[in-house]
């Protein structure tokens, strides 16, 4: 007896690189067939096993898109800031939305934020509690962010190339 193999059923496989995770599926992925890759950092409250961030980005086009995810409890009119270690930090990024999960930050890399995230230890994001008024800062690690990204290009570039681009983005 033979059985037929499903090509349309996705298969995923996850690594670690630092403190980072590739998350890669292929198979028929809603937007287009191929693979489709992304890297995330979820950190959590050791005493309460809650978590308090959660990134996750993919390639797209010349850069990254994702989301960043923090805890209910933010002033969400006054958004985010992101910095990398000492750099100036970045312009104001709004709240998208808020849910029980948390305030959802949407992001848009583009290469002059990929080279500052390649070459800093540290990404810190920066909000107002809504208790207290106070600016929070939320650290996230930066350790194997290269591997990932690397990985992660590597993994979808077969997808990039059926789409008719191959990516490029920088790397040090």
């Amino acid at each position: 007896m033979i059985e037929q193999v499903n090509h349309n059923i996705p298969i995923a496989q996850q690594q670690h690189c630092g403190d980072w995770t590739v998350f890669s599926e292929s198979g028929a992925v809603a937007e287009a067939p191929g693979r489709h890759c992304a890297i995330s950092q979820t950190q959590f409250d050791m005493d309460t096993c809650r978590r308090v961030l959660s990134i996750e980005l993919s390639p797209e086009n010349e850069g990254l898109r994702g989301v960043l995810v923090l805890p209910v409890g933010l002033l969400r009119q006054d958004g985010v800031i992101l910095q990398c270690d000492e750099a100036a930090p970045g312009p104001v990024l709004p709240f998208g939305t808020a849910t029980r999960l948390g305030c959802i930050v949407e992001l848009n890399f583009g290469a002059g934020m990929i080279a500052s995230l390649q070459y800093a230890h540290g990404l810190y994001v920066k909000a107002v509690s809504a208790e207290t008024g106070s600016e929070e800062i939320f650290p996230i690690s930066l350790n194997g962010f290269c591997t990932a990204l690397s990985l992660a290009l590597s993994l979808s570039s077969s997808r990039a190339v059926t789409n008719g681009k191959a990516p490029s983005l920088p790397f040090r």
